[in-house]
């Protein structure tokens, strides 16, 4: 006998658990970017690229990649609510509008350098508000002294190998 179950919408979810329509919106576009992280993993050779990220990690494409699709995002229209991006492959905090409410902070590829092997890797995901019920803005040094289990809003990741999974963790 078959048995399936239904699960509510996304969106919904997010609204019964308290998250507004900016935290919703940011949300779903980082999930819409790491979908389109796993199927660019599909077709992308893993090269080194000559540099090294903040931490001394030598990049591979597939870093690049993923970094690529994430900042984009969030510098484009779609990403207006966010503020301001950080990652592992660049760790200073850019501005990208003005009157976003959301930082960015994420690893675009973690596990990059085990892909090739046919592992399993994955992008990690932060999100911080700004404002009342957040962080004050304060330029660069914003998330300074910050702790994610007590400022962040979400957390998530990413998990990619011949399927894509995905988790995250929302404290609205």
């Amino acid at each position: 006998m078959e048995s399936h179950v239904a699960f509510p919408p996304l969106e919904q979810l997010l609204k019964e658990r308290g998250a507004d329509q900016a935290l919703t919106g940011v949300i779903l576009g980082i999930l819409e970017r790491c979908s389109k992280i796993a199927a660019a993993l599909q077709g992308t050779s893993v090269d080194k690229v000559g540099s090294v990220n903040e931490f001394g990690d030598e990049q591979l494409t597939v870093d690049v990649v993923a970094e690529n699709l994430l900042r984009s995002w969030a510098k484009s229209e779609a990403g207006a609510a966010v503020r301001a991006v950080c990652s592992e492959e660049d760790i200073h905090l850019q501005e990208c509008h003005e009157k976003g409410e959301f930082i960015l902070c994420w690893d675009p590829l973690d596990g990059s350098s085990i892909i090739d092997c046919n592992w399993a890797v994955g992008s990690i995901v932060s999100i911080w508000r700004i404002g009342h019920h957040g962080v004050q803005w304060q330029g660069a040094d914003t998330l300074l002294r910050k702790t994610g289990t007590t400022h962040s809003k979400m957390r998530g990741y990413m998990q990619t190998n011949t399927r894509l999974h995905l988790q995250i963790y929302i404290y609205i």
